[in-house]
């Protein structure tokens, strides 16, 4: 069997690029933060806050040249959608799966495609103690809107194996 510990090296992937459409509509609403009238630069704030986090990749830096309400409404507006990404993040992603006495890198895989977080596996390392390749172990698993790391922990478990979120990947911090 496997030794007591594995490590796992986890790192939440970066979000994707935003695409152009999202840029554009981004662009234009906060062109709308100059309007002449309290109303419209209202609902060009709350535009920005709706379209979520995905929106603060566009959201431009505050300068001089811009008039103070709108670096103070784009302050307000990056603060929120940070907070709004982080508790996001920390809540973590739920995941849906079911899999029958699937090979533990096979279901690492896939909870890597359902979660958007990096595992690094380190079982194909481990050499067993008499020598030889490692039997791969497999997982049995029924779950239903779960949380991610919930799920790992399962998983874990069931192989007997751990977490190290301290690890690196080829030398360097994840």
């Amino acid at each position: 069997m496997l030794a007591q510990a594995l490590i796992l090296a986890m790192m939440l992937t970066a979000p994707p690029a935003a695409d152009a459409d999202l840029a554009e509509q981004v662009r234009d609403t906060v062109r709308q933060l100059r309007a002449d009238e309290l109303k419209e630069r209202d609902a060009a704030e709350k535009k920005l806050l709706e379209l979520g986090p995905a929106a603060l990749d566009n959201l431009p830096a505050a300068n001089d040249q811009m008039p103070e309400e709108m670096r103070q409404r784009l302050a307000r507006i990056r603060l929120r959608l940070e907070q709004t990404r982080a508790e996001a993040a920390a809540g973590g992603t739920h995941v849906t799966l079911k899999v029958d006495k699937q090979p533990l890198s096979e279901v690492l895989k896939t909870l890597e495609k359902l979660s958007g977080n990096r595992i690094v596996s380190r079982v194909a390392e481990m050499a067993p103690a008499g020598g030889g390749a490692p039997a791969e172990p497999t997982v049995t698993l029924d779950v239903k809107d779960v949380p991610f790391w919930q799920v790992l922990d399962q998983v874990l478990d069931q192989v007997g194996l751990t977490v190290d979120i301290t690890a690196t990947d080829e030398g360097k911090p994840l």
